[in-house]
């Protein structure tokens, strides 16, 4: 878990976001976003769980763990996987109804995007629009080289 104090806002990381979403040529909103991503909370849809974790016996302690819960994914026109992870449960909810809700850190879902070969990116999902981040930028962005 990481501390309140070294996280940033919902609000904050939305704006975020939404800056790169509106000037998708800017290198310095990327970069912004980019420099805080690791400090964000997001959702993850799952489309089951481990029954013991479904039960409250035990649930996945670590990242590595979740790389065997089915999550929901997004394909690319190329056949490419890309991981969603929410910003807010409400618009995850919207969009996937029936699906099961893992909290994570940025660090945790960019550590789960380069656990898994079949991923070639993520997606931040807002209310307001999306924003994939290649692997090759998740790669460096988890490294902690500015981008």
């Amino acid at each position: 878990m990481t501390n309140s104090l070294n996280t940033i806002s919902s609000n904050n990381i939305l704006e975020l976001i939404l800056e790169s979403i509106n000037n998708p040529e800017s290198k310095r909103a990327r970069a912004n976003l980019y420099k805080h991503i690791k400090t964000a909370h997001f959702y993850l849809a799952a489309y089951s769980l481990p029954v013991t974790v479904a039960h409250g016996s035990a649930a996945p302690n670590t990242t590595t763990d979740l790389t065997k819960v089915p999550l929901y994914t997004a394909v690319g026109a190329d056949g490419s996987k890309a991981l969603l992870a929410y910003l807010d449960i409400k618009t995850l909810h919207e969009q996937c109804k029936d699906a099961f809700i893992v909290e994570m850190s940025g660090v945790e879902v960019l550590n789960l995007v380069l656990l898994q070969e079949h991923l070639a990116a993520l997606v931040l999902k807002t209310h307001a629009g999306w924003l994939g981040i290649p692997k090759t930028d998740v790669r460096l962005i988890a490294k902690g080289y500015a981008i």
